[in-house]
């Protein structure tokens, strides 16, 4: 990597401690309740961890760097991979009902939005991803998953379009999870937003 590389990279660095701050907390969503006469279940998202390589941040590096170090004899590229999120969810008893049951989380999509675009940025509309999901929430418990926050092939799609190294932009993940109750009674949605940055920053170890 060339010094002057090295030095803006550092710079995105700097911003991370401050971005990263919001990725503990995360904002999880309203709940969901499904279920039958005196039997219902709500199904709500008590908390999100963005993640990546381990470390909990919400900052995306979508691009990534040929090597950690300035040294051009050295292959070390920087560790680049999917950005995840860890969800919490909790399975409650609907306040008028007598009981809940487990629930089964089917699948999800995920929608993206820009919340903030710098100025002189661009900041690129990103594509929806629909998976399956295989999680049950036992009645009165709680389960936690780790889903896609950005795919590889999202960062990918970032870069295709345009989307600027810095500063970073600001964007929204709309998490919509189809959820079923145990004895396929009911049908519903649970829904839930993570707040991330997308540009280039460091996550060279």
């Amino acid at each position: 990597m060339t010094q002057r590389g090295h030095m803006r990279r550092w710079g995105w660095r700097l911003l991370l401690g401050m971005f990263g701050v919001l990725a503990a907390c995360g904002n999880p969503g309203g709940d969901g309740c499904g279920g039958i006469e005196d039997l219902v279940s709500c199904v709500d998202v008590t908390s999100v961890q963005p993640n990546v390589n381990g470390t909990i941040t919400s900052n995306v590096d979508a691009f990534q760097a040929e090597g950690c170090d300035t040294d051009p004899g050295t292959v070390d590229p920087e560790p680049f991979t999917d950005h995840a999120v860890e969800m919490t969810f909790s399975n409650s008893t609907f306040p008028t009902a007598s009981e809940s049951q487990a629930v089964a989380i089917r699948s999800l999509t995920i929608s993206y939005s820009v919340s903030s675009c710098p100025v002189a940025a661009t900041c690129p509309p990103l594509a929806d991803i629909s998976q399956g999901v295989t999680l049950v929430i036992d009645a009165e418990g709680t389960a936690s998953e780790t889903f896609p926050l950005v795919l590889l092939q999202t960062k990918a799609e970032y870069r295709r379009l345009g989307g600027s190294e810095g500063p970073p932009a600001s964007y929204n993940a709309h998490y919509t999870f189809t959820a079923q109750t145990e004895n396929f009674a009911d049908t519903f949605t649970v829904e839930a937003d993570v707040a991330f940055t997308i540009g280039n920053f460091d996550v060279c170890q």
